[in-house]
């Protein structure tokens, strides 16, 4: 998630770079009475569309960091076989070997 929030102690936090490079949209997120919070769930935020230029309509909350590293793989179409919430590193390019 790169614009998400988490329910700790009952307080809403920030969670994503996205979102960390933002100061405006951080207080936003957080305080403004306009944006939807809603539970994560991972099919809803892979239906969810949203505009990079402008703050978010929807944040989607957590309710610990320790559980949106546990949510299970999600098929997302033919073609890619599972997706999951947290990113996972890119295995470097295969290189040729000179002959």
């Amino acid at each position: 998630m790169e614009f998400g929030l988490i329910l700790e102690e009952g307080e809403l936090r920030v969670y994503g770079a996205g979102i960390l490079s933002s100061p405006d949209e951080t207080l936003f997120s957080l305080y403004s009475d306009s944006p939807h919070r809603i539970k994560m769930v991972p099919e809803r935020v892979m239906r969810t569309d949203y505009v990079i230029s402008d703050f978010q309509e929807t944040y989607f909350v957590v309710d610990s960091i320790k559980r949106c590293m546990r949510a299970p793989p999600v098929a997302i179409s033919r073609r890619s076989t599972r997706s999951c919430p947290r990113a996972s590193p890119t295995p470097p390019p295969q290189r040729s070997t000179p002959m």
